[in-house]
């Protein structure tokens, strides 16, 4: 099952995902050249998102696993701090191959959550059960006193338990997840190819329907403290940004995400309808406090299909958008995507098995937006997902 959707979403000035110069990022596409939304910044926007967050319980993407480790250690396992430290070490090094020990922090961000680390202590609990010597050498380890070769050993010898005790959980658990946020936008291990996960959704940049054009503020600050015989601004600046209506697009494999999680049904439809939900609401942060261009979207396209390819409908705007005396831009927009939408189903021989939309209710010669709310399109997909998972 393939679920598939298309966002019309036109944005008040502002500058919402900066490149490294500071300014609004762009593209060229059709020959124009284009606004642009970035990918990860919309991933990120959507995990972070209320919708999604009150959906599913999201994991964590940190090099501090170190910590997060040591926390489960001592307040699930009830082990000593010092002990807890030794262990932790081990295992994110299992993992990661490498830390550092100025600070204990990973060579790179390990995304992971609790359950999985969990599932990893606990095999190495049943070694530790197995082996009594090993509880020994945990407490020469975390011994201060201990001398330095003595020390290098017990660490060796620990370290090859606890890779053990991950290669006994990746037996059953190999590119396996819990969290419906790993599975959904996966994660790559390079010291760890087993603990890869493959994506289950794929999230394309974002980009204007409409040529654009960089704008710039200039700006300036006053010292309030300033003598009065002092004149000036106590800063100068400039800040670019722009005015753009956005065409998004975004696919979800379905049974991708169900073998991600181990085909646990309840659990994928509520990161189906979290991740739907958090694609409408995520609005990029950046610069928002000098902008406030929270708009939601125009229009939302959301289709079902079983044996579909993939399709992005941003075709539909390889010559840019123009508003006409009747119809806005995100109208015009909207408009182009669903001529383009119909062409396509007929030329591909396209078979959506549903087809879900809302989008703002005006008056249009094309009559082209439903009288339908967000609420009703989800309550639609989900019912549609209990009968058919």
């Amino acid at each position: 099952m393939l679920i598939e959707i298309h966002l019309i979403q036109n944005f008040a000035p502002a500058n919402l995902n900066r490149d490294d110069s500071g300014m609004p990022k762009d593209c060229e596409f059709g020959g124009f050249r284009r606004a642009r939304i970035s990918s990860q910044c919309l991933k990120s926007n959507i995990r972070k998102s209320k919708a999604f967050a009150a959906r599913v319980e999201a994991g964590f993407r940190t090099k501090r696993v170190v910590n997060v480790i040591q926390d489960i250690l001592t307040n699930d396992y009830s082990f000593q701090e010092n002990d807890a430290l030794v262990l932790s070490k081990s295992i994110a090094k299992s993992v990661t191959n490498k830390i550092d020990e100025k600070d204990n922090k990973t060579q790179y961000l390990y995304y992971t959550d609790k359950d999985e680390l969990k599932g990893i202590i606990e095999e190495f609990i049943k070694i530790q059960e197995e082996n009594a010597e090993l509880k020994n050498l945990i407490g020469i380890a975390s011994n201060s006193e201990t001398k330095p070769k003595a020390l290098k050993d017990a660490e060796s010898k620990i370290d090859t338990e606890t890779e053990k005790a991950l290669s006994k959980y990746l037996k059953v658990n190999a590119h396996k997840i819990n969290s419906i946020d790993i599975a959904l936008f996966g994660r790559m291990l390079a010291d760890q190819p087993s603990m890869k996960i493959d994506a289950a959704c794929q999230v394309a940049h974002a980009i204007s329907t409409n040529k654009v054009s960089m704008d710039f503020d200039y700006f300036t600050a006053i010292d309030d403290l300033n003598p009065e015989e002092e004149t000036g601004a106590g800063m100068i600046g400039n800040l670019g940004f722009n005015s753009s209506c956005f065409y998004r697009y975004a696919s979800l494999d379905v049974n991708k995400l169900m073998s991600n999680i181990s085909n646990k049904k309840e659990q994928a439809i509520l990161g189906i309808l979290g991740y739907l939900e958090g694609t409408v609401e995520a609005v990029p942060t950046g610069k928002q406090t000098s902008f406030a261009a929270n708009n939601p979207p125009a229009y939302v396209l959301v289709t079902i299909s079983e044996n579909n390819m993939p399709v992005s409908l941003a075709n539909a705007f390889e010559k840019p958008v123009m508003p006409t005396s009747k119809l806005s831009l995100s109208e015009k927009s909207t408009q182009k995507l669903l001529e383009y939408f119909n062409q396509i189903k007929t030329l591909y021989d396209l078979n959506y098995v549903k087809e879900f939309e809302f989008g703002l209710k005006v008056d249009t010669e094309a009559n082209i937006f439903p009288a339908s709310s967000f609420k009703e399109m989800n309550n639609k997909i989900e019912e549609y997902l209990n009968q058919t998972l």
